[in-house]
């Protein structure tokens, strides 16, 4: 399959639970994970353009901080993968539950927490939308 070279923009829909995802194989990640666009339908990301993505990992944090994905975290085979992207983002999360006092954490374990949304924007930025 040829990589698009339209830039990977768009928001996703999604319910996963973190540490659930956080314990996934890369295969798994990349086969199991996909997201709703908000026309309802299906989507994968094969069809953009892999690139760096800068994500904001704020809840349960105070404060939260920003965590930078390589493309290459979340590409095989030239396509990017929003099951691998989810994959290393929960891996994040649970580096920093690791250590809950360094980070911030109020309220919730990470087995409270679900993958809600992802919203790239032009720039590369990630709103994550995270829930309990």
């Amino acid at each position: 399959m040829k990589v698009q070279e339209k830039p990977l923009v768009g928001s996703w829909r999604m319910n996963y639970h973190v540490a659930t995802v956080a314990g996934l194989t890369p295969d798994q990640a990349q086969t199991l994970l996909f997201g709703n666009t908000s026309k309802d339908e299906y989507a994968t990301w094969y069809e953009f353009a892999p690139r760096d993505l800068v994500v904001t990992i704020d809840y349960p944090l105070d404060p939260g901080g920003e965590v930078r994905i390589p493309a290459s975290a979340f590409t095989r085979r030239d396509m990017p993968s929003l099951g691998l992207f989810l994959l290393a983002v929960a891996r994040e999360y649970r580096e920093l539950y690791k250590k809950p006092a360094k980070y911030g954490i109020w309220g919730h374990d990470l087995s409270d927490l679900y993958f809600e949304r992802v919203t790239v924007a032009k720039d590369g930025t990630v709103e994550l939308a995270v829930g309990s």
